[in-house]
């Protein structure tokens, strides 16, 4: 048990995939480091006292669109309230490059605004530091070979370890079978080839 902690929840009921119990939590730097009956908690800082409400764990939701038709800071700011407010903790954003925070917002993308993640994945990290109300992870949704073959750097770098595959996008040239897409953002589509390098990698990685 830690000597000292930052923050002591009790008087309140544990929800925990065993079931609902009598019990508190203890927290330390940003960490839980106890769970145990109120009377067994170390000293803390701060306490707060539940007065007898249900204590849950904070939902990840793995699958949200910020930005898909509005711009990527307005729904950060706004959507990651309400999903807080819905007992969300950590949201996983899909997104294609196109909607993680490129000025001007381009309502149906082109092929040549299509761009590797990595010209825009410090503007997205940026913009989610600076309004999120969760945290969050990033799962990209490759289309182009060029973001493919950057996945080595996605993992090493940035830390994505995700990557979404929209194979209903197809790319059959010379006729342009992604229209219907580009009002999400993929201008570009997705053909077979593409799809090696990028299982090749993720599969190298893990």
């Amino acid at each position: 048990m830690p000597e000292n902690v930052d923050l002591v929840l009790t008087n309140g009921w544990l929800v925990t995939g065993a079931g609902v119990e009598r019990a508190g939590v203890a927290v330390k730097d940003g960490v839980i480091v106890a769970i145990a009956r109120d009377e067994l908690l170390p000293p803390a800082k701060e306490r707060i006292d539940l007065r007898g409400n249900h204590l849950l764990p904070g939902i990840v939701d793995s699958e949200a669109h910020p930005g898909c038709y509005v711009p990527f800071r307005y729904d950060m700011t706004t959507e990651s309230r309400a999903a807080a407010c819905a007992g969300v903790t950590t949201w996983g954003i899909q997104a294609p490059s196109t909607r993680l925070g490129s000025e001007p917002f381009i309502e149906y993308v082109q092929a040549s605004d299509v761009v590797p993640f990595s010209q825009v994945f410090d503007t997205a990290r940026r913009i989610i530091e600076d309004v999120s109300a969760v945290d969050c992870f990033l799962t990209f949704m490759i289309e182009t070979d060029a973001q493919a073959e950057e996945i080595p750097r996605y993992v090493e770098e940035y830390g994505v370890t995700s990557y979404k595959l929209y194979m209903q996008a197809r790319r059959i040239p010379p006729e342009d079978h992604n229209w219907p897409s580009r009002r999400t953002a993929l201008g570009v589509g997705i053909d077979d080839v593409t799809l090696n390098p990028v299982f090749e990698h993720v599969a190298r990685y893990g």
